[in-house]
């Protein structure tokens, strides 16, 4: 699992598994979705990349998970 830089927290399964179907359920080999924290409201990019998810704080742009 993955956690929060600003925070700490893991992000819970559920919140993952969400994001996960919906960026599996975008054709677009490039597509990024913009979310918060559910701990702590922390501004978080997931990005899609020919097939690699990627966990990205968006503040400063550190990879904070990959799958």
């Amino acid at each position: 699992m993955s956690v929060c830089t600003s925070c700490k927290k893991q992000f819970p399964s559920d919140f993952l598994d969400k994001i996960m179907d919906e960026m599996a359920g975008n054709q677009n080999p490039f597509y990024k979705i913009d979310y918060t924290c559910p701990a702590c409201n922390a501004p978080l990019v997931f990005e899609k990349e020919l097939g690699m998810y990627y966990f990205i704080n968006s503040s400063n742009k550190e990879i904070i998970g990959a799958k």
